[in-house]
């Protein structure tokens, strides 16, 4: 009590200098907590958007299907697309869509925009992927339906009802052209959907690319994400021999998980920084209080306080700088996360910066104990370190040399 005592008097001795010093460990703590945790959301965010409203837990293909799709070309058809469910039906709880994915433009008769049309059958999969219908017209029985995304439809001025002309090229290489009337517009919380996709029915989409029976792919749904995994390396020998392969979600999103690391990594290395300033600001600190109280210090050692007593005492001193510090960063840092928690909506940004990562647009920062714990421990080693140079150092006076000074 009587070294906690004379480190809380020593402290807030020069209670500015103390509390600039501690900003520097609040700093870094508060970013480390927020910014990992951000990261984390991203990611989150492009799962499940990869999940719930574009390619599902897997998705099946024709070998060359990627590299053609990487191009933004149709790519090789999946011939007799049922002939999968026998194997993958053993899986219990599994859902599988076909959809015929291809390059087209969609035009309201005066402006035109490239986008992504897929072919699906809308009974199922609209609700099975999220696909939320927000506003909606009926649709007379010798017209055919087509549902656009939010961002898309607002770029081309489409209501529903109103018409709206495709026009692509057939997997033979021949121009085609149809004209559909507007049955819904999606908002689907995914950027890469609402601003560059629209639907229409499987077997028109099958009809104008002159695809009879074939799809681009199957998209499938899984009652848990790791099942996808296990799915893949049960049948990938099975489909390789029809010509087919799978890709789980986290293939799929490998790439942009990637860039997110690379966020992570670079977020470290700020963060680092950081602590490394607040380090260098404490053991300063701690060595100009130091200075200024040698004669006390010599005091204490001839009365008899030992060597190690008085490290003790510097390094208590470090560790209420670094405790105000780390609490202050993470208490706002759990403020600020536990506001975020509800959702962040950046669908305004990503239609502004014409986003083609397909992830969703809500973001959910999720409160982690153990992100917690760890930024708030990060704080205090960072003091503790801090002082071992001026605690050793001055403990180190022999009683005669510190009353000179």
């Amino acid at each position: 009590m009587f070294l906690l005592r004379i480190a809380l008097k020593n402290t807030f001795r020069k209670a500015r200098r103390s509390l600039l010093t501690a900003v520097s460990v609040f700093v870094g703590v508060f970013m480390m907590l927020l910014g990992l945790s951000f990261v984390d959301a991203l990611d989150s965010s492009v799962i499940r958007g990869q999940i719930r409203s574009d390619t599902g837990h897997f998705r099946i293909m024709s070998k060359g299907y990627l590299e053609a799709e990487e191009e933004n070309e149709q790519g090789p058809l999946v011939e007799g697309w049922e002939k999968v469910k026998a194997p993958l039906g053993e899986t219990s709880g599994v859902q599988l869509h076909p959809r015929l994915s291809f390059p087209a433009e969609l035009s309201n008769g005066t402006d035109g925009l490239h986008a992504r049309a897929v072919g699906i059958e809308p009974e199922t999969y609209l609700a099975a992927f999220e696909l939320p219908v927000i506003r909606s017209a009926p649709v007379p029985p010798e017209q055919t339906p087509v549902w656009v995304g939010a961002g898309l439809a607002e770029a081309l001025k489409l209501e529903p009802g109103s018409s709206a002309t495709l026009l692509a090229r057939t997997r033979f290489g021949a121009y085609t052209a149809e004209e559909f009337v507007v049955a819904g517009i999606i908002r689907s919380s995914n950027a890469a959907v609402d601003t560059s996709t629209f639907f229409l029915p499987l077997k028109k989409a099958q009809q104008l690319m002159d695809a009879q029976d074939a799809v681009s792919e199957v998209v499938g749904l899984l009652p848990r994400d790791a099942m996808a995994m296990d799915l893949q390396a049960r049948h990938a020998a099975l489909l390789g021999g029809q010509g087919l392969v799978m890709q789980t979600w986290k293939e799929r999103a490998a790439p942009v998980l990637g860039v997110n690391q690379s966020k992570r990594q670079s977020l470290d290395a700020l963060v680092l920084v950081i602590m490394l300033v607040a380090a260098s600001s404490i053991a300063n600190t701690l060595v100009m209080s130091a200075f200024e109280r040698l004669r006390e210090i010599g005091t204490y050692r001839a009365l008899g306080l030992q060597t190690e007593r008085v490290a003790a005492m510097l390094m208590v001193e470090a560790a209420v700088i670094g405790l105000m510090g780390a609490l202050g960063g993470s208490l706002l840092g759990c403020a600020v996360i536990q506001g975020m928690s509800k959702g962040v909506d950046i669908s305004q940004m990503a239609a502004s910066s014409n986003f083609s990562v397909s992830m969703s647009t809500m973001l959910y920062v999720d409160l982690s104990f153990s992100r917690v714990a760890s930024a708030f421990a990060t704080g205090l080693i960072v003091a503790a370190l801090a002082a071992l140079y001026p605690a050793i150092k001055f403990s180190r006076l022999s009683p005669m040399e510190a009353m000179k000074r």
